[in-house]
């Protein structure tokens, strides 16, 4: 065991990003009040590797204060003010009496936004509020270029979150996650600008292209195409109903796909004509290495995790029940939703302006319609 952590910590040192010279101060708050965040203005890493070793469950005590770094309790107690008012519209949504996500009270009507991928699959569906009641709810609407989806429930005493109106917060800046307690869940901090993630669906395959269509020459271990049962020597003709003649055609069609999408394949093997469907994997899996250690890292990774049009990239860690409800700065501006977690030191947030529109699209056509009527 010790040989692990020794490993462990080598791995996560070396991943760690500098935060230098943050110094967090308000000028309305008397000297005498303690404010713990003053401390992080130091020369250290904000994920220092004993903090993602207890996140992880490697380490039960941590003796070492302030080394622990930006999720050490005193830090996440000082975000209590921030996330004041972001909490209240937060919610924890069960499937079938199990957390699946997190969600945002988005109206008064009863809407709440959520991560779409964890909160379709089948089930009874409810929502907890920062008072600890829960309320019935039903998916009313989808985004899939965000798997992003609305719930409706039955209130009308909910307070909705507040956009934030301004720019996107920049590298460097404190985040927030806020939890139904007065403690946000975790904090993190902004590490790329806003970006593009493209779609990453892959079969795990290597081809070329025959006179009968595109031959599969070689099949990764354990891949989405291993999983479904292609072999070494089969011609694809057709996906999704959609004839082929090469391989690159292949590629173009696979390459439009999102992880976890069911792909319909028309294969020729040995003279015999078969359909296989075959659930497509994330490009990273197919990095072996990569996927045991993240295993051994015991953290698990959100299913839906690319094809976003624009996303916050943030080293808060989360897990993928903790996706779907805000994210504040530190002066408790909500600035997105997490919407997925990406890599072991990466999480993603839906900026505010790219989710504002559409709701709004949506609660207007909802009240024309109750006006026809």
């Amino acid at each position: 065991m010790l040989g692990y952590r020794r490993f462990l910590a080598i791995a996560l040192t070396a991943a760690t990003t500098a935060l230098v010279g943050i110094a967090i101060h308000r000028a309305c708050e008397p000297e005498s009040r303690f404010n713990p965040l003053r401390l992080v203005q130091r020369h250290t890493s904000v994920q220092t590797r004993d903090d993602a070793a207890l996140l992880s469950g490697w380490l039960e005590k941590v003796d070492n204060g302030w080394e622990v770094g930006k999720n050490h309790q005193k830090v996440k107690s000082a975000f209590s003010e921030a996330i004041t008012d972001a909490r209240l519209a937060t919610v924890r949504i069960f499937r079938d009496g199990k957390p699946v996500a997190m969600g945002t009270v988005v109206h008064t009507s009863g809407l709440i936004l959520s991560k779409a991928s964890e909160v379709t699959k089948p089930g009874r569906l409810s929502c907890q509020f920062s008072n600890r009641a829960r309320k019935t709810a039903k998916v009313v609407e989808l985004r899939p270029s965000h798997d992003l989806a609305l719930l409706q429930v039955r209130a009308d005493d909910l307070k909705p979150v507040q956009w934030n109106q301004g720019d996107d917060p920049g590298v460097g800046t404190l985040l927030a996650t806020p939890s139904l307690g007065r403690e946000p869940l975790a904090v993190g901090v902004v590490s790329l600008a806003p970006q593009n993630v493209a779609n990453d669906g892959v079969l795990g395959i290597r081809l070329r292209t025959s006179r009968f269509g595109a031959m599969i020459i070689d099949v990764v271990p354990s891949s989405a195409a291993d999983k479904a049962g292609l072999q070494d020597g089969d011609i694809v003709i057709k996906v999704n109903d959609q004839s082929i003649q090469t391989s690159d055609e292949l590629v173009e069609i696979i390459g439009k796909q999102l992880p976890g999408d069911d792909v319909r394949l028309a294969v020729t093997r040995d003279n015999t004509n078969l359909e296989i469907t075959a659930k497509l994997g994330h490009r990273a899996d197919l990095d072996l290495e990569n996927s045991d250690f993240q295993s051994f890292l015991g953290g698990d990774l959100s299913v839906r995790r690319t094809g976003f049009p624009t996303v916050l990239q943030h080293d808060t860690f989360l897990l993928p029940q903790h996706c779907g409800g805000p994210i504040v700065d530190l002066d408790g501006r909500v600035v997105g939703i997490n919407i997925a977690r990406a890599e072991r030191i990466a999480s993603y947030a839906l900026p505010a302006k790219e989710i504002q529109p559409w709701i709004e699209q949506y609660v207007n056509d909802i009240q024309e319609v109750a006006q026809r009527r």
